[in-house]
């Protein structure tokens, strides 16, 4: 029993001897301010300003003020302001006499002194330091007392001197007490500080922690109270303490933040409650209100965040519910209008979302937190939509609803226009999420279809109004009229390429639908036409939208060529439209319609198709298109459009080789397959592409550099075809060769790139960066292949493949060699080419080598002696002939006069 009674003393003792430590240690404090505000004042004398509320700050002013009065005065400034300020200055030692200023000319006006800059002061966390250093006393009278209380209910639990219902009772005493007693010590106080860590805060604090421990133990240990009493009792704790939180500062606010927040976790409940979507936004709504009141931009962050957690959650726990679309918009309508922007919403400030915004946190603070709130709410949506039909239907509802406020209604927000293409672009992945991420047969979507079209009709309509509507009230008009321009093409787009496949429906309807869009466009165009002097571009962007929507509209309708030469038409439309009206977008949008249209020819479906098409086809999707191209590079050539016209016409040109190449091919009916044809007509293709370029950067000087290179990539691809056939599709490799004698594809494949090439280089495009022996040793080179394996075929038949090499064909080679090194060197003297030559002694030490290191022992007979006696004989006479003309090239004596310049070819 003894021990007992010295347990209650020593809990009694602690009790009170830890209120007398809070108070005694609260006057101290007092005092310490106290006494460093008066020396800071003394020091400083500037008593009109009125106390200093920082100790901390009080003494590091103090210290700087005393250096500098210990320092003398160096410049006549800093005397003079000092003599004008007529108030006792204390000093170490006499300060001498400022000298007599001159007299100022009549007229004169003193300009006030410049004002120093101000200092940058210390970080939150080194003011937080410092705040705590200064009262560190009153947090631990604080916890001396939350200590003693502590020891007193366990006392009382350990001894059963106090009930269930006692013990509660005392906790909710002891909470309203602690709050009492700092209402009275915050109105009593002589002086506020702007520190988060007072005395009556921290009174405050154990007084909310006292309340919701009295709620949580009425429920969980004692069984007091219901589910519903608890979390009814634990709300209010939590919304008490947040607007407790505009008296005693964000300490209690973030108790009463998080523990609304975390009252439902703390309450055990069967299943959750729709209830709970109403809770929370009642939540979130108090943070806002105090946020927008105290200015405390973290609180509306963590609310906001805590709010879209629970909705995920409770959507998960509930998925069949209809409130979480709902909830998500009172979120959104919270955000928009509780914090900054007020009904009707309102933001004289412009800019959106970006870089610099968050560079400038507390002053765009409301535009960020708005505009990533949409932004986190609209994929929310999104990715709910795939889960069940319903919550497809009311996710891609909301987004709708969205949508339409953030076009119509935020007109004084401008600050907010991102929110629109976040909201519809949340729309189209809704259609495409539930189309595509759902395991349901495609006959169950068709249902569907309908709802979705509704949809998309409704946000098209929404952002046409809203380009009118917006488009005169917006600091960036474009960025509607773009908005609405776009809109009927991505959404008929995203039908069309998504849905089309899974419901399958009739041509017409995609027709009528287009149409009617098609004309909608066209008469945005011609209204924002007749105002084209405020917004040039609009109607531009409306035509471009309209064009794009021929291009659905042939898509749903054509198929194969049909659509090609659609394609090349509509390319000839915008290019039409843009020389008339002076249009910038449609003749960017033809530029990209022509190489849609070439790459249908050439690409896909391309040469395949074009090898395999019937007569007909072929000819009609060749002849149209090029014809089509062809009128276009005519258009922009009357109307000086230079760039569309290098376009349609290097498209047309190009077109027409590429034609040509198909019907060789076609003549000698070869498959499209990896084969020496292939490498060849590909080859010769981009060979005739890069002459055509070339050709034409020389006969006009505008963008003669663009047309270069363009024809520098073309002679690349041209160079890689042709390396593709000597290596990897080289006949002795491959085997077999088609076609007649001397006509198959060996010359496809090195005849004509020979040809090809050489007129190539001798363009000064090429020949400027190409050396003369390459210009003339390639060529050459695939002559030589050429004649090579012409013999071989001639001697072997179509299989090349095997390694054999018989008599006669060793001897042809000889001849072959013999016949082309007399060639080439009397083409040289006829040229009077010192480089040709060159290459012909090169060929004839070839030649030579191969008869006597080859010949001689390959050959027999007869064809030996022919060898040996027919290379004698050349020999000789290119000595005779270099002897008699000799080895300058000069010409005959003969014929008098001085000699004549060596060619460089």
């Amino acid at each position: 029993m003894g021990g007992l009674v010295l347990l209650g003393l020593l809990v009694v003792g602690a009790i009170i001897l830890g209120a007398i430590g809070f108070f005694i240690a609260l006057g101290n404090s007092r005092k310490i301010r106290g006494l460093e505000e008066k020396l800071a004042r003394a020091t400083l004398n500037v008593a009109e300003t009125g106390p200093l509320t920082d100790p901390a700050a009080a003494s590091k002013a103090a210290f700087k003020a005393q250096a500098a009065l210990k320092t003398p005065a160096k410049t006549k400034t800093s005397t003079k302001d000092i003599a004008e300020e007529k108030t006792p200055v204390v000093s170490d030692g006499p300060v001498s006499d400022s000298p007599a200023e001159p007299e100022k000319p009549e007229g004169f006006t003193p300009q006030p002194p410049p004002k120093p800059p101000t200092p940058a002061g210390p970080g939150a966390i080194a003011r937080g330091i410092e705040n705590f250093k200064a009262n560190w006393v009153i947090w631990i009278g604080a916890l001396s007392l939350a200590l003693g209380g502590l020891f007193f209910v366990q006392y009382g639990l350990e001894q059963g001197i106090l009930g269930p219902k006692a013990r509660v009772a005392c906790a909710i005493g002891l909470g309203i007490a602690l709050m009492a007693a700092a209402e009275w010590l915050r109105r009593h106080e002589v002086e506020r500080t702007s520190s988060w860590f007072t005395a009556d805060t921290a009174l405050a604090a154990g007084g909310i922690a006292s309340l919701f421990a009295a709620a949580i133990s009425a429920h969980m240990l004692y069984g007091l109270t219901s589910g519903v009493t608890a979390f009814v009792s634990m709300a209010l704790v939590a919304w008490f303490a947040l607007g407790a939180g505009i008296l005693f500062g964000p300490v209690l606010a973030v108790i009463g933040l998080l523990g609304a927040f975390v009252t439902p976790f703390l309450v055990d409940s069967e299943s959750a409650s729709p209830l709970m979507y109403a809770y929370f936004a009642l939540v979130l709504s108090a943070s806002l209100a105090v946020e927008r009141y105290q200015k405390w931009i973290w609180l509306s962050s963590i609310a906001v965040t805590a709010s879209l957690v629970w909705a995920v959650l409770l959507f998960v726990s509930m998925p069949n519910e209809p409130w979480f679309a709902p909830y998500l918009g009172a979120v959104m309508g919270l955000t928009l209008l509780v914090p900054a922007f007020g009904f009707p919403p309102k933001w004289s400030e412009t800019r959106m979302l970006g870089f610099k915004t968050l560079a400038k946190l507390s002053q765009h603070y409301p535009t960020i937190l708005t505009v990533l709130t949409g932004g986190a709410i609209a994929t929310l949506l999104m990715l709910m939509a795939v889960d069940t039909v319903f919550s497809y239907q009311t996710s891609a509802l909301a987004l709708l609803v969205f949508l339409a406020v953030s076009v119509l209604a935020l007109h004084r927000c401008q600050n907010l226009d991102q929110l629109a293409p976040m909201f519809g672009s949340a729309l189209i992945g809704s259609m495409i999420a539930f189309s595509h991420l759902t395991f349901r047969p495609s006959s169950s979507l068709l249902p569907h279809f309908g709802f979705t079209a509704t949809l998309t009709a409704l946000g098209i309509i929404v952002l046409l109004v809203g380009a009118i509507w917006r488009a005169e009230r917006s600091v960036r008009p474009m960025f509607w009229i773009y908005l609405a321009a776009g809109a009927p093409v991505v959404g008929i787009g995203v039908l069309w390429l998504d849905w089309n496949e899974v419901v399958s429906l009739p041509a017409r309807y995609w027709i009528m639908g287009t149409g009617v869009a098609i004309a909608v466009q066209i008469g945005h165009a011609v209204f924002f036409h007749r105002i084209r002097d405020r917004l040039p571009n609009a109607s531009d962007a409306f035509a471009t939208s309209a064009i794009l929507l021929m291009l659905c509209m042939a898509a749903a309708y054509m198929t194969g060529w049909q659509l090609t030469v659609a394609i090349a038409a509509l390319a000839l439309l915008a290019t039409a439209t843009e020389c008339r009206f002076d249009f910038g977008h449609t003749g960017r949008l033809a530029k990209a319609l022509v190489a849609l249209t070439t790459g249908r020819l050439v690409l896909v479906p391309g040469l395949p198709w074009a090898l395999d098409a019937g007569s007909a086809e072929l000819f009609q999707v060749f002849a149209f298109s090029v014809a089509l191209l062809a009128t276009g590079a005519w258009i922009t050539l009357r109307a000086g459009r230079m760039v569309n016209q290098l376009v349609f016409e290097t498209a047309a040109i190009s077109l027409a080789g590429v034609f040509l190449c198909v019907l060789i091919a076609r003549a000698l009916d070869t498959k499209f397959e990896q084969n020496l044809m292939s490498m060849a007509l590909y080859g010769a293709i981009w060979g005739l592409l890069a002459g055509a370029q070339l050709i034409r950067a020389r006969i006009d000087d505008r963008f003669q550099k663009l047309r270069v290179l363009i024809g520098y990539v073309y002679g690349g691809a041209f160079a890689l075809a042709v390396l593709a056939s000597i290596t990897v599709f080289n006949p002795l490799l491959t085997g077999t060769v088609k076609g007649p004698f001397l006509l198959d594809t060996l010359a496809f494949a090195y005849l004509l790139p020979a040809v090809l090439g050489y007129a190539l280089m001798r363009l000064p495009q090429v020949s400027s960066i190409i050396p003369q022996i390459v210009r003339i040793v390639a060529p050459l080179a695939l002559i030589a292949l050429y004649v090579g394996l012409e013999i071989r075929r001639f001697w072997h038949g179509d299989d090349l493949s095997h390694h054999r090499v018989i008599s006669e064909e060793l001897y042809s080679y000889t001849v072959v060699m013999l016949l082309i090194t007399v060639g080439l060197i009397g083409f040289a003297f006829v040229r009077r080419s010192a480089a040709l030559r060159k290459l012909g002694l090169v060929f004839v030490g070839i030649t030579a080598a191969k008869v006597f290191l080859w010949d001689m022992a390959g050959l027999a007979g007869l064809a030996r002696a022919t060898s040996f006696v027919a290379l004698g004989l050349i020999l000789a006479g290119i000595a005779l002939v270099y002897q008699r003309y000799g080895s300058s090239g000069e010409p005959n004596p003969e014929s008098g006069g001085e000699p004549e310049p060596e060619s460089r070819d």
